[in-house]
């Protein structure tokens, strides 16, 4: 029986930018490792921050696939590749959108996008992370960068927010 066989390379993964302050690309190959040509290879982007995202094929070098209206056919042994963009914001956010990667007669590859975009001339600080086992549990502790927190480990919900920093603004801690 001839039939495509889709075959990602990374293989099929939730995928994390991390933190970025300017666009960031994660690229994927198609492979058709079948017997038979691939036909209405897609790349499509859902979910709820799908907009934050933007997803374009290319043909690498030395493939015989073709493109035309974002729509792919993938000849057998050849290779498509697909990247998703992570857009530059400076909104201290993170972004969630699915790829969904699907072909003909073919079960869809899906993976989950997951990235944190920030202001590249501000700090952040996550506080349930990092201030927590290094300052909460020494005593009481305020910080001040126009708006003031105050607690004890005992209150360690009031710090589960992000403070944002711009160059030159400083965290106190007063540690008693």
């Amino acid at each position: 029986v001839l039939e495509p066989v889709m075959t990602l390379s990374p293989a099929a993964a939730d995928y994390d930018f991390d933190m970025q302050t300017a666009a960031a690309n994660y690229e994927i190959i198609v492979t058709n490792s079948g017997t038979a040509e691939m036909t209405t290879v897609v790349a499509a982007l859902t979910g709820d921050d799908a907009a934050d995202y933007q997803v374009a094929l290319s043909v690498p070098d030395g493939s015989s696939a073709t493109i035309s209206e974002n729509l792919a056919t993938i000849p057998v042994g050849q290779t498509l590749k697909v990247t998703a963009t992570l857009k530059a914001s400076a909104e201290y956010k993170t972004h969630n959108a699915t790829l969904t990667i699907s072909a003909d007669g073919l079960a869809d590859k899906v993976i989950t996008l997951t990235g944190k975009t920030r202001d590249a001339d501000k700090w952040y600080v996550d506080f349930a992370r990092e201030i927590h086992s290094n300052f909460v549990e020494k005593g009481l502790w305020t910080v001040s960068s126009g708006a003031a927190y105050s607690g004890s480990s005992s209150e360690t919900s009031l710090i589960t927010q992000p403070i944002n920093l711009a160059a030159g603004e400083k965290i106190y801690f007063d540690a008693k």
